[in-house]
């Protein structure tokens, strides 16, 4: 019995075994061509993006080998995730008075002009050849530094910048230029100490370091060597190829500097004879001697002849000098910050040094109101300068210093203001992130769709123009936009400085939900447009003349019978709006790197803050459930929407239309349809122009248009600027999008083919296959491409023979840009993510190409391919051209996927490098310039090509 059934069992797999091959045969055989373009279209599909998005799905709750729960559990716990009351330390809607203009941070004076760091509000430059009458200059900022501290030397200003980094200044001229030579960016998140010696720069890391800096050509300058102490350092000073390092738990530290490649500590003090403990403030040398601060314990005078072996010449405690901290010595005298009990506050204290055993207070100026944060003496002025944290610059006569200390000049450009900030509560990164998508989406929708309807349904003056600036958002990527609008809008922008700050003591701020908002809407308004202009166009026009008829007057109408028919061009642009707006990262990025922290609270930020450091990512339970839950959102909507929309919808072909387009005069409705216009292309142009602007600017931050100077300088440090090494990443970009092009090409055309033109099962899961990408986030995409084809052990960490396989594949590839599996994946995502474009464009072509065509080709013994190359592609060939070249746009400015697939900066792209490279803003804007043209472009030649089907391929 038991022989018989393992026969029959036998049998039956052979059976099996046998219908297997038949089915391959007679599907792939019969009909070779057609079976195998869909079984390789389904595959391709299947591999490179089912199954990544799958991986995200599993791994919300299967993650190496273990099935949990928890990580859900820990999300939707989380209130950093899900917050519904809202966090009470945010509002929509803040009214508040702060002082404007910045507190004077630093000061240094040369050839009569005054250069003050004033924090994040930049630089300001002053002439102070008549102090009595000192005037402004100009004032520089950039939004990405905070101004900390200054040293001249030899015509050049060197700064030391906050996240900013180096910033060299030429000075030579200031009162016809002043920008900066370079930028070191990425040196740390604070710079507050900077010091200068023969051709060195010794720069402040966070407070816990410095970085030694070779400038002997300024230009291009090079770092060469970074000390850590795990103290803290609150200032330097440089002598005889030394480096003295002070700190309040550092005490003094001695570093060798002779090879500054290799520097190396040589002492390090921490007594102190007052308590035991060397809590140091500040340093200056002066021949053998250097006087330290050392804040609340007084000073201390050290012996510095034999750097190993410091001794102590002289200490006074509080009691004697007061409470010091920075000190300057000049001649015979010693000018301290100083603390005065009396008035509580901090001035400037001086002393007769002359005799370090038996100091002598000669004379003290203190106020009541201002804080010294810095001091400088001009020797060859007799003027001291005070850099005040309130109250600007003041100028004291030090000629009589003997006698007296008067206050001579004193330059404030600090004002009491009303600040009105226009936030967003925050609810956590997932509803933030949720609540982003809907907002935009709606006000999309809502200008959108009328602007579709009034350009669809009435004739006017101009309307030409009108449609064309109708595309104008399409040009500009989001993420460039936000540079436009912080230009025009931001805190220290065009709107505040020359307009609301001088006329009504006044400052509107922009920030976090509310200025994503602003600029997402301003973008993605135009997608719904297209959809919706299509959608109006293509209604039978028999149905609105059977509705008027029966007596619907226009708003019955237009709310029963044009609405809904549009209602599915409408719904495929709101879909994709939603998706986009969300899963959008280059927007909080821009903004977020020029300070707005509400920027930083959505999820794909959170994503590229936390997880997506270079060479240190994790693809960890919970952000494959974060993943998720935009995955699932996205998904929804897509088949959601699919109940109307079908691929051949979105082609925007229509057939069978009974009658004329229905368009009217407008005749007394120019009377709200041109105010409507007006208000719509002011909001929405206005990023454009800021774009345009900031791109040509010599500086930023002016507070009046004299400030203002251009520049084309800005373009070219793109392409011959060795500082910012531009070229290899524009190369980068134009490899992988061309690669990722020819392969949509391929792919999209033979997809297209098999769609529109044959029946078989399955084709509308095919279907959905080939529109779906244009619906899926990419940064999910990127998590997904991670977890199935982590070959190099990037994220995951999980290998198995066809991982190491891959592996050793992909690190033969020795030519450039070729260097890792992450440059196979980038070009993947590019493919699948693009390809839509493509696929309706060819579709549309194939839908006005005659199948009687091909017929004619089969019945004189054309084979398929045969046919399908010779006749198909030539017929369709323009646009196809047209929609790889849209293909072929959107994957230059790509972001998303880009920015986390990508970690070596040799495989980086141009947005990539943007992302991770904190650029003087306006070099990020002229490269913006430079893809707003590729775009125009890129436009004009689908227009040309395609005519009125253009709209098929610019968007959904």
């Amino acid at each position: 019995m038991a022989s018989s059934n393992k026969k029959a069992n036998e049998e039956g797999k052979t059976k099996k075994r046998r219908s297997v091959v038949d089915f391959l045969y007679v599907k792939l055989l019969r009909e070779p061509s057609t079976n195998f373009i869909i079984v390789f279209v389904s595959f391709v599909f299947i591999v490179w993006m089912v199954i990544p998005l799958f991986s995200v799905l599993s791994g919300a709750v299967y993650f190496n080998g273990q099935w949990s729960g928890a990580p859900i559990a820990n999300v939707f716990g989380d209130t950093l995730f899900f917050n519904f009351p809202g966090d009470n330390q945010t509002q929509f809607f803040l009214k508040d008075k702060q002082d404007y203009g910045g507190p004077a941070e630093a000061i240094v004076v040369d050839n009569n002009i005054a250069f003050v760091a004033e924090r994040s509000d930049g630089i300001e430059i002053l002439d102070v050849s008549q102090p009595n009458e000192t005037t402004e200059i100009r004032q520089y900022y950039e939004e990405v530094s905070s101004f900390n501290e200054l040293v001249v030397k030899d015509d050049l200003l060197y700064t030391a910048a906050g996240r900013g980094g180096l910033v060299i200044f030429n000075i030579s001229n200031v009162r016809d230029s002043f920008v900066p030579m370079c930028h070191i960016y990425g040196i740390a998140n604070t710079t507050n100490f900077i010091a200068v010696e023969n051709n060195l720069v010794i720069l402040d890391i966070n407070g816990e370091g410095f970085t030694i800096i070779d400038v002997s050509d300024p230009t291009e300058p090079a770092i060469l060597s970074n000390v850590t102490i795990d103290t803290d350092v609150f200032d330097v000073v440089i002598n005889n190829d030394l480096v003295y390092v002070v700190g309040f738990t550092t005490g003094v530290k001695i570093f060798d500097i002779s090879d500054p490649e290799n520097p190396s500590q040589i002492a390090h003090y921490t007594d102190n004879p007052g308590n035991g403990i060397l809590e140091t403030q500040d340093i200056d040398i002066v021949g053998d001697l250097a006087y330290i601060t050392l804040g609340n314990d007084g000073l201390g005078i050290f012996n510095i002849s034999d750097p190993q072996n410091m001794t102590l010449v002289e200490y006074y405690n509080e009691t004697v000098v007061g409470k010091l901290y920075d000190v300057q010595i000049v001649n015979d005298y010693g000018y301290f910050v100083s603390f005065d009990y009396s008035l509580n506050n901090l001035g400037v204290r001086i002393f007769n040094i002359t005799d370090p055993s038996n100091l002598v207070s000669i004379n003290s100026y203190y106020t009541v109101v201002y804080k010294t944060a810095d001091i400088f003496i001009d020797t060859t002025t007799n003027l001291l300068f005070l850099a005040q944290l309130k109250g600007g610059t003041q100028i004291l006569d030090i000629s009589q210093v003997l006698i007296e200390l008067p206050l001579i000049a004193q330059y404030e450009d600090t004002i009491e203001i009303t600040v009105i900030t226009l936030s967003g509560k925050d609810h956590g990164v997932v509803l933030n992130t949720i609540i982003l998508g809907i907002l935009t989406t709606i006000f999309s929708v809502i200008l959108g769709t009328a602007l579709a309807f009034v350009l669809a349904r009435y004739e006017f003056p101009g309307k030409k123009l009108i449609s064309l600036l109708a595309l104008a958002p399409l040009i500009i990527p989001p993420f460039i936009s936000g540079m436009g609008f912080r230009l025009i809008l931001g805190p220290n922008g065009f709107l505040n400085n020359f307009f609301l700050i001088p006329a009504f003591q006044t400052k509107l701020i922009f920030s976090g939900l509310f200025a994503i908002v602003f600029v997402q809407v301003s973008h993605f308004y135009a997608l719904v447009y297209l959809n919706a202009f299509s959608a109006f166009l293509n209604i039978d026009p028999s149905m609105e003349e059977s509705a008027e008829n029966l007596g619907a007057g226009k708003f019955r109408l237009f709310s029963s019978v044009t609405l809904p028919l549009a209602m599915p061009g409408i719904g495929a642009g709101a879909i994709l709006v939603l998706i986009l707006s969300m899963e959008d990262v280059g927007t909080p990025i821009i903004f977020a790197a020029m300070g707005d922290a509400g920027a930083k609270k959505f999820l794909p930020y959170y994503v590229f803050e936390n997880y997506s450091k270079a060479g240190s990512a994790t693809i960890t339970p919970e952000v494959c459930v974060l993943g998720g839950i935009l995955l699932i959102i996205a998904l929804i909507g897509f088949f959601a929407i699919r109940k109307y929309v079908s691929l051949r919808t979105y082609s925007m072909v229509s057939k069978g239309r009974a009658g004329q387009y229905r368009m009217s005069k407008a005749k007394w409705k120019l009377l709200y349809i041109y105010p409507f216009l007006i208000i719509l292309f002011a909001f929405s142009l206005l990023v454009h122009t800021g774009v345009i602007l900031m791109s040509f600017m010599e500086t930023l931050g002016g507070t009046k248009p004299s400030d203002i100077a251009f520049t084309a300088e800005n373009y070219k440090v793109i392409f011959v600027s060795s500082t910012y090494n531009i070229p290899p990443y524009i190369i980068n970009t134009l490899v992988y999008s061309v690669l990722a092009t020819i392969l949509i090409i391929i792919i999209g055309s033979i997809a297209a083919y098999v769609v529109a033109r044959k029946e078989f099962k399955g084709k509308k899961i095919l279907d959905a296959l080939v529109t779906l990408p244009i619906a899926i986030p990419g940064i999910v995409l990127a998590i997904g491409y991670y977890r199935t084809f982590d070959w190099s052990g990037i994220a995951t960490r999980n290998p198995s023979w066809f991982n190491k396989m891959m592996a050793n594949i992909t690190a033969g590839l020795s030519l450039d840009p070729f260097i890792g599996v992450a440059v196979t994946l980038l070009i993947m995502s590019y493919t699948i993510r693009k390809i839509p474009f493509t696929v309706r464009s060819a579709y549309a072509g194939l839908q006005q190409v005659d199948a009687v065509l091909e017929e004619a080709s089969f019945n004189l013994g054309a084979s398929r391919m045969r046919t399908f190359s010779r006749i198909t592609i030539p017929l369709i060939s323009l646009n196809i051209f047209a929609g790889s070249l849209v293909s072929f746009l959107y994957c230059l400015s790509e972001v998303s996927t880009t920015i986390f697939l990508i970690f070596s900066s040799k495989a980086g792209t141009i947005t990539w490098y943007m992302a991770w490279n904190p650029l003087k803003f306006q070099i990020f804007c002229a490269i913006g310039v430079l893809l707003m043209l590729l775009q125009i472009t890129s436009l004009f030649i689908t227009n040309v090509i395609l005519g009125s089907r253009a709209e098929a391929i610019t968007g959904i």
